[in-house]
């Protein structure tokens, strides 16, 4: 089952270092989106914290990878001042939602995609459509080919593989 959020107004965007649930919400101007890191934003109501959101398909670098700051950056930049729809799957085995972000119809996952902001995440783009699947593996390829955001370096270093060499 697939649930929506709409954040209904323009969102101020502030920077900070199981089964399927409803998370139905329409937020105010003074809640906020925090971009967490280049592919997770927390969801703030009155001071709450009402849900993580983990953008399903895709996997930017770690904050303390190369390029996982300018990937944290490129979100921000990304979702300040839009009205945003959140449309979540389900959870992680961390508790968060795993969902589309989107904004007047354009995916904003695959934004960080096609901008060279983030990987797909082969694991689990399975989990999507295969039309939507297919749209952030030809966006990747782009990106690769032209050299955009992180594939201007020599040899970057997936954030799984990343994370697999930390956890050693």
């Amino acid at each position: 089952m697939i649930k929506r959020i709409f954040l209904a107004v323009v969102v101020q965007v502030t920077c900070l270092t199981p089964p399927v649930h409803s998370l139905d919400l329409m937020l105010s101007g003074e809640d906020t989106v925090t971009v967490i890191d280049g592919d997770t934003i927390k969801i703030i109501n009155n001071g709450r914290n009402l849900a993580r959101v983990r953008l399903a398909g895709i996997d930017a670098p770690e904050l303390s990878q190369d390029y996982g700051q300018q990937a944290k950056m490129a979100l921000i930049d990304i979702v300040k001042n839009k009205e945003i729809v959140v449309t979540t799957f389900t959870k992680d085995r961390f508790g968060r939602y795993i969902g589309i972000l989107s904004s007047r119809g354009i995916d904003l996952n695959n934004v960080m995609v096609e901008s060279g902001n983030a990987w797909v995440y082969k694991k689990y783009v399975t989990n999507l459509s295969k039309k939507l699947a297919s749209k952030y593996l030809e966006s990747e390829m782009t990106a690769r080919r032209k050299k955009i955001g992180l594939w201007r370096r020599s040899d970057p270093v997936a954030p799984w593989l990343y994370r697999k060499q930390k956890q050693r």
